[in-house]
């Protein structure tokens, strides 16, 4: 059974694990390989491959160790890289809107179809075809955020860091009636923030926009979602 392993979701970290027992690709590598092994039980022989959206260090900072354990690790930022295949995963890269060269990816693997991974990201200028899986980051309520200002929690400088870096859950709705979601079976929001966001608001919004199945990636949990075709 194809699982989706949350590792870290925030930025404190990110790592997400697409594992089926058998192989397993690897979704940024912001958290420490300890936390991934624990998850793999020790077996890091079936990583396939690492994906990293961009340098930053929640997303990239152990990288180098993957690639010192003979992991083959995928940086389109750096190598310009558009498609590839690492065992049964095939994946293609697009460019986002972020401070520095970041990308989201589209994995295609026999047990789930397509799924589309977006992150740190202001928006997303694209359509997708056929998504059976969307993780996608839900950062920030434009709202809570400028209340937080407001209110002096988060100061005006920080506030606009995000909103130009961040995807808010208001342009994560203007993405998704954009798309075609007839095929959609499950959308994962990621890198939610612990001020500026309220996750169950979010996924009552998501549901309520969509009518399909939403999950949290939680930061620190080993949250385990089933993404296998039934």
């Amino acid at each position: 059974m194809m699982q989706l392993k949350v590792i870290g979701s925030s930025s404190h970290g990110n790592c997400y694990l697409l594992d089926n027992g058998r192989e397993c690709l690897m979704l940024e590598a912001g958290m420490h390989p300890n936390f991934v092994k624990k998850a793999l039980n020790w077996d890091i022989g079936r990583i396939k491959a690492l994906l990293v959206s961009h340098e930053h260090g929640d997303h990239s900072k152990y990288s180098k160790q993957w690639i010192h354990y003979g992991v083959p690790c995928v940086k389109p930022y750096e190598s310009q890289l558009k498609s590839a295949k690492y065992g049964n995963f095939k994946i293609k890269s697009f460019r986002l809107v972020h401070d520095v060269q970041t990308y989201g990816f589209v994995v295609n693997h026999c047990s789930f179809g397509n799924l589309v991974f977006i992150t740190d990201t202001r928006y997303v200028p694209y359509t997708f075809d056929k998504i059976d899986i969307l993780m996608v980051e839900a950062n920030f309520d434009e709202y809570r955020l400028q209340k937080n200002v407001d209110e002096g929690l988060v100061s005006s400088f920080v506030a606009k860091k995000i909103a130009l870096n961040h995807m808010s859950i208001q342009k994560l709705i203007e993405f998704l009636k954009k798309q075609d979601i007839s095929r959609l079976r499950r959308i994962v929001l990621l890198h939610t923030s612990d001020k500026n966001s309220n996750i169950s608001e979010f996924k009552e919004k998501i549901i309520k926009e969509t009518g399909k199945p939403v999950s949290i990636a939680e930061d620190g949990q080993f949250n385990e979602i089933n993404i296998e075709k039934i």
